[in-house]
């Protein structure tokens, strides 16, 4: 659902921001999720030009392997 209204307001940074916000903190009261609402700094300083590397497939294989690792975690932990 983030990533949908990100779309919408992808012209509208303040906006983002304010869904970012919403989304994080107001959907999972006192959680750890609070701290992606940190994620809106690099997105603001985002200024839709490609940066001097290419990074696409660095990011393309760090999301979902950051994922399974939390994954792993917590199922390690919970055991």
């Amino acid at each position: 659902m983030i990533i949908l209204c990100f779309y919408v307001f992808r012209k509208h940074h303040i906006s983002q921001g304010i869904v970012n916000i919403v989304f994080n903190m107001g959907m999972y009261p006192l959680s750890i999720q609070w701290f992606g609402a940190l994620s809106i700094i690099p997105i603001e300083l985002y200024n839709d030009t490609p940066g001097k590397h290419k990074w696409k497939y660095f990011f393309y294989l760090f999301y979902p392997l950051h994922i399974v690792i939390f994954v792993g975690i917590k199922i390690f932990l919970i055991k």
